[in-house]
């Protein structure tokens, strides 16, 4: 009805079949793909062509191929339906031969609008308005990208298989050394290895449906024709990789105790190099987040901050130094980094761990306005803003307009709902779109806390080969007599640092700064300067960043 208007007075019938299968009058396209009517014709058309009970198998001579050449602009409206047409019945077949087979749960993770919309046509045999334009996105991405499709999928390449071999190697280094304390940690690592395995590196999905029906002329054909699932998958998987990678560190240690141990030696002027992917960190996890406060430059402010960040110590709180027969455990909970991306975060449950959801709750709709509003929209990747009346709340501004107890909040809930009325729905589709890009291309989400873990670990079996004979003579028997204690190293040191010459140790002048040093702190600094100076193992992670995200940092501060 929408398009027999559009053409009303305009000439001929709108639906005048030139030839006898002519859906309308193809004189009239560019108007019915205005609203969307091809994709319309073609959906019902194929949902005709799809019982409910069986597995309808496409002929290779049932539609003709696909004419690779030509913009889709030089196309007539013929070829651009005859090539819609062999487009949506050359994946189509395959993707509802997969819904049928696979259960509803776990068909394919992550399912984009046009899978989740497909299973619901099938379903209920009715084709909604945004069945139709979940449809028309896919059709246009094809129509501008043409060959050039296949890309996103060779990213999800790309990004798959960085994340499998620091998963791998991680799981080689660490799983013999206290495996039932961690296992929850290494089920999660191995759920998305499997996960990459079975969908990206090899293809599963072939294999499951060969029986049934041909997915393709080539393998993958599926991930290179749906990019936008393609995209959703890859964003599970980074998701879910930075929770299980996080989790993973904070629950070792590694990185948070390397962390306090390299900016002790360097507040005490006893290094000589820069650990560049430490440095990277920082822009990340905030001095707040690491010492729970500013960051420390006393020895004692080392002893006192790591003690409160570490939820076991290796020497009594007094600092007395004694010998002792194992670590400690004290009443203080670990404490650790934060998980980041607080907006991508919100879309975890729809597209994360099998979970079936695909609604949105109020909550998530605060968490979704809360994060676009107070977006910097001056950060890099953000787009610019001409109306002074659309910037972005400060956290504290927003924080303040749901609390009635704020002096200031009835002021502030009319900054927020100002905010909310000034932007349109386009301007806030795109500001939720710019945030989302510029925490999936940024520090938050690509930079691999197990790829700096596994450098960490490297560290502390080198300090304990620099300083772990003296130290045990010191500290007695319990002295890290298991691998998965070697961070605890870190509260050693800086505990003999805090307190240079205990027991008739011997010291050192830092000729730095002319203060008398444990030369267990000496020696540590000497490894840790070796340890960065050595194939480049201090800036591991932002190679790898330069090197595949193409992303460059300036790591002084």
């Amino acid at each position: 009805m929408w398009f027999a208007a559009m053409c009303d007075g305009r000439g001929p019938d709108p639906f005048y079949n030139e030839q006898l299968d002519d859906p309308f009058n193809f004189n009239f396209y560019d108007d019915a793909e205005s609203v969307m009517l091809p994709a319309h014709v073609l959906l019902l058309s194929f949902l005709q062509c799809v019982q409910s009970e069986t597995i309808t198998v496409r002929k290779p001579d049932h539609v003709e191929p696909i004419d690779p050449t030509g913009t889709w602009d030089s196309k007539t409206p013929r070829q651009k339906f005859e090539h819609d047409k062999a487009l949506l019945f050359q994946f189509l077949g395959p993707l509802t031969a997969l819904l049928k087979v696979c259960s509803k749960e776990s068909a394919i993770p992550a399912e984009d609008e046009v899978i989740r919309g497909l299973r619901i046509v099938i379903e209920t045999r009715e084709v909604s308005l945004w069945n139709v334009l979940s449809l028309q996105i896919l059709l246009d991405i094809h129509h501008l990208m043409g060959q050039k499709v296949s890309a996103s999928f060779e990213q999800l390449q790309g990004v798959a298989k960085h994340l499998r071999q620091s998963i791998n190697t991680t799981l080689d280094m660490t799983s013999t050394s206290n495996p039932n304390r961690l296992q929850s940690r290494y089920d999660g690592s191995r759920r998305i290895d499997a996960s990459i395995d079975a969908l990206v590196m090899n293809d599963s999905l072939q294999d499951t449906l060969g029986e049934f029906v041909p997915l393709g002329p080539e393998q993958q054909f599926f991930f290179k024709n749906f990019p936008v699932f393609c995209g959703l998958y890859q964003y599970s998987l980074q998701m879910m990789y930075h929770d299980v990678s996080v989790s993973f560190v904070n629950t070792w240690h590694s990185v948070l105790n390397a962390r306090h141990l390299y900016n002790a030696l360097k507040q005490e002027k006893l290094l000589k190099s820069t650990w560049d992917d430490m440095e990277l960190l920082a822009l990340i996890q905030k001095d707040d987040i690491t010492f729970a406060g500013k960051a420390p430059t006393t020895r004692k402010g080392f002893q006192k901050s790591f003690a409160f960040m570490n939820s076991t110590s290796p020497v009594s709180p007094s600092g007395s130094g004694r010998r002792v027969t194992d670590v400690e455990n004290s009443q203080t909970p670990q404490r650790g980094f934060e998980l980041q991306a607080n907006l991508a975060r919100v879309f975890m449950d729809r597209y994360c761990y099998d979970s079936g959801r695909v609604d949105f709750t109020e909550k998530n709709f605060e968490e979704i306005l809360e994060n676009v509003l107070t977006y910097d929209m001056d950060s890099p990747g953000a787009a610019a803003e001409s109306d002074a009346t659309t910037r972005p709340l400060r956290r504290d501004e927003w924080s303040s307009t749901r609390n009635p107890d704020n002096r200031e909040s009835r002021a502030n809930s009319r900054a927020r709902a100002e905010a909310l009325r000034s932007l349109t729905t386009p301007q806030l589709i795109e500001r939720l779109a710019d945030a989302l890009a510029t925490e999936a291309a940024g520090l938050e989400l690509t930079f691999d806390y197990l790829r700096l873990h596994h450098c960490c670990w490297m560290l502390f079996k080198s300090l304990q080969v620099a300083v772990g004979e003296p130290m045990r003579y010191r500290f007695g028997p319990g002295f890290l007599k298991h691998e998965y204690q070697l961070p605890m190293i870190v509260g050693y040191l800086l505990q003999v640092l805090a307190n240079p010459g205990t027991q008739g140790e011997q010291t050192t002048i830092n000729p730095a700064n002319g203060l008398v040093t444990s030369e267990f702190a000496a020696l540590a600094a000497e490894a840790l300067d070796e340890f960065l100076e050595t194939d480049r193992l201090g800036s591991r992670v932002k190679d790898f960043l330069k090197n595949d995200y193409a992303m460059m940092y300036a790591t002084e501060r």
